[in-house]
């Protein structure tokens, strides 16, 4: 890369299954591969990822966001466009309902990681809840990563607890992370 990438965070189109699908299937193989057992790991297929992936976006559930960041490449041939990572959310899955919204998943390309695209995911995601008259957010991530747990603290959400999570059938500890309240979260998380 000759020089830093521009980010274009927008809603997910059709046309980006097959990216999301990509990065989702990386993203899970470097997380989980000390985790899942290796059948599950290479069971993993971008085929049938980029397919669920399709449908969601053609057909959302209930105000469920999904956002794509666009890494657009500047270099001796032009420009090239890549999907650098993406967010899904929605409306707060789990009981009791003490938050109103949920980041479902955020991946990001490790070539691009560190350059704003979870951030900028992230503060889009946020955004758009807030549009849709949401206050609260949680995100749950992997308990034992000191890189999502610096990260997450870093957009200024809170650790707020624990809970175990089933993982193609096995149990990983994950940590719940609230922003109680959008729009100061928005206002310290600026570009």
């Amino acid at each position: 890369m000759s020089e830093a990438p521009l980010l274009d965070i927008r809603p997910a189109e059709f046309d980006d299954a097959a990216g999301i699908a990509r990065v989702q299937v990386a993203a899970w193989r470097a997380l989980y591969k000390d985790i899942l057992p290796s059948a599950v790991i290479d069971a993993m297929s971008d085929i049938r990822a980029a397919v669920y992936w399709a449908e969601l976006i053609t057909k959302p559930l209930e105000d469920m966001l999904i956002f794509v960041a666009i890494s657009t490449i500047k270099d001796g041939d032009g420009e090239k466009e890549t999907l650098a990572g993406f967010l899904s959310a929605g409306p707060f899955r789990g009981e009791p309902a003490d938050t109103d919204g949920e980041v479902y998943t955020l991946y990001v390309d490790e070539r691009y990681q560190r350059n704003g695209a979870g951030s900028g995911l992230v503060r889009a995601a946020l955004a758009n809840m807030r549009v849709q008259g949401k206050t609260s957010c949680r995100v749950w991530a992997r308990a034992d990563s000191d890189a999502l747990d610096s990260f997450y603290k870093k957009m200024r959400a809170v650790p707020t607890g624990t809970a175990e999570a089933d993982f193609a059938g096995t149990s990983v500890l994950e940590t719940a992370y609230d922003w109680d309240d959008i729009g100061v979260a928005l206002s310290l998380n600026q570009p």
